[in-house]
């Protein structure tokens, strides 16, 4: 028997600070057409990189791991923009490796600047990079970002 899909079921976790999870219409979202392979590949890394990230325990490494592989695909600019968000995110929360969660929160300023009407992704990515450049004693930095 074939399993029903219900809508939203497919996760894009906007913030580890919220348990509610973005539904695949509105990460897909991207002003560009893409093909249903490319929606079911997103869409599949992205449940996998919940599914790692909720798991009890959490596997943070692989979570990363999917995150990480949506950028082989080439995605539009706001799936990228997102990604980078994400992986921002998760690296903050819970490794040490700030460095590399700056990497990726700079980029997904970058990329976010350039999109209209991308404000969630820009906000959040300035608050963050904000902290980031704050705990790292570089508070110069964080101004013209806020």
């Amino acid at each position: 028997p074939r399993r029903r899909r219900h809508r939203g079921s497919c996760p894009y976790f906007r913030g580890l600070r919220s348990n509610s999870l973005l539904g695949c219409g509105r990460f897909l979202e991207t002003g560009r057409a893409m093909t249903s392979s490319q929606d079911a590949c997103y869409i599949s890394l992205l449940g996998l990189a919940e599914y790692f990230r909720t798991s009890s325990p959490p596997n943070i490494k692989k979570c990363i791991q999917c995150l990480q592989a949506l950028f082989t695909f080439k995605p539009p600019l706001k799936v990228e923009a997102r990604t980078h968000l994400q992986l921002g995110q998760i690296l903050m929360a819970y490794t040490k490796n700030t460095e590399l969660a700056r990497n990726h929160l700079e980029q997904a300023w970058m990329l976010s600047e350039n999109i209209n009407n991308f404000d969630d992704v820009k906000f959040d990515t300035a608050s963050l990079l904000a902290q980031l450049y704050q705990q790292q004693e570089q508070s110069s930095l964080a101004k013209p970002v806020l």
